[in-house]
């Protein structure tokens, strides 16, 4: 059997409305989709997060359903299985994913799961409800066990319940592994997936939005696109493979991404708007010849200036960044503020180690929290991290925060 498999599409996904950049996603599953036809795959896996979210536009819909035509009419397999963005949280209710099940794009798999008892089981497909947990596709068994977040560990484990190891079997699986995936909420340990070896030829990841392979058995291929802002150094693409007698053997294939980029300026001690737009002018002529055209920018001033900061205009920033490069869209973050104190700045640190040493100092002038003022400045820029990521949801960061709150004051 030939296959692809791919995840983290996020179909759907935008920056503030631009229309190219929300086509950038469907771009990228294109390319997919045409190496698929070309290569003459017996099936495409998606391993989670088709979708960027689990109410979508209908244009979302229509254009995924115009992508994936052309392989409804090779006869090629798309099974899918849903990730943290695309699931449905309300018991009952149809999902996208399961209504295109139901027309016949895709096979949308999910175990069954028994309430009293908790155990897994992957019924077989039934191609009349066209419901399952699993499917044959020449003579490899393919399951599909979606999203658990934090308990995904013991999952795991449950769905090794019944599987013969003598079969040839594949596992679609998203969650990322804490030794290897740049997100830190929905994990599992590397200690928890190892079992599978012993069951599942080939463990089909997604979540994590970067490219790992754990010991010749586990493949994460990351998302196709740049989704989220610290991604942009990232391999993007997907794995095709030809599963043969021997095992299974992939082929990573890279896709190009749209550029982000983050400039970073500190702009301390300024007495003016215009000492602030003279240092971001001397910065851009510092950054010629690195910006591709395209590229989605994200501008970041930051430090203690000695007048207001709302007469800092964002638009006369656009128009300088605008004037030296031909990017797709400036993103201004304005976080300075008016010098109140001096503030000794230490040279061997980064801005970010500043900052983290000035959001310290605050901390430690409350007698109550002083103590703790390293770890909850930690826990400050982690909800920052959190915040810019769009691949956790409200209540995962209300979780950690309380979870890091209690280890904080009570452990």
């Amino acid at each position: 059997m030939k296959f692809i498999h791919c995840a983290d599409i996020h179909l759907g996904k935008t920056y503030y409305n631009n229309e190219t950049r929300y086509n950038d996603f469907f771009d990228a599953f294109s390319h997919v989709v045409e190496k698929a036809v070309a290569e003459k795959v017996d099936a495409l896996f998606i391993a989670g997060d088709l979708f960027h979210n689990a109410d979508i536009k209908p244009l979302t819909l229509s254009k995924t359903i115009d992508i994936m035509e052309p392989l409804k009419r090779a006869g090629i397999e798309v099974v899918a299985i849903s990730g943290n963005h695309d699931r449905i949280h309300k018991q009952g209710e149809l999902s996208w994913l399961q209504f295109l099940s139901l027309r016949g794009y895709v096979r949308f798999l999910q175990p069954s799961i028994d309430t009293s008892t908790g155990e897994i089981n992957f019924p077989e497909w039934d191609d009349t409800k066209k419901t399952g947990g699993k499917i044959n596709i020449k003579g490899v068994n393919i399951y599909g066990l979606g999203y658990f977040g934090a308990t995904g560990g013991l999952m795991a484990k449950k769905s090794l319940v019944g599987i013969d190891p003598k079969q040839n079997n594949i596992l679609l699986f998203h969650t990322g592994v804490w030794e290897y995936a740049f997100i830190d909420i929905g994990n599992i340990s590397k200690d928890e997936l190892m079992p599978l070896k012993d069951s599942f030829d080939y463990v089909a990841l997604g979540h994590g939005h970067n490219r790992y392979e754990i010991d010749n058995f586990a493949y994460n291929p990351g998302s196709l696109e740049n989704v989220n802002l610290g991604e942009e150094k990232q391999e993007k693409g997907f794995y095709i493979v030809e599963f043969e007698d021997s095992g299974p053997k992939p082929e990573y294939i890279t896709l190009k991404t749209r550029p982000l980029l983050r400039f970073e300026i500190d702009v301390s001690e300024s007495h003016s708007s215009e000492d602030i737009y003279k240092k971001i002018t001397e910065y851009c002529l510092s950054k010629e010849g690195t910006v591709p055209p395209g590229s989605i920018i994200f501008i970041r001033i930051a430090g203690k200036i000695h007048f207001h900061s709302y007469e800092i205009e964002s638009d006369i920033i656009r128009r300088i960044i605008s004037e030296k490069f031909s990017p797709l869209y400036i993103d201004v973050e304005n976080n300075t503020s008016l010098t109140s104190k001096r503030i000794k700045r230490e040279d061997n640190l980064t801005l970010e180690e500043q900052v983290k040493k000035t959001i310290q100092e605050m901390i430690e002038e409350s007698e109550e929290h002083r103590v703790y003022s390293k770890e909850l400045s930690d826990l400050v820029f982690k909800f920052k991290d959190f915040s810019l990521s769009s691949s956790c949801n409200e209540q995962e960061i209300i979780d950690y925060i309380q979870k890091e709150r209690k280890r904080i004051y009570e452990d």
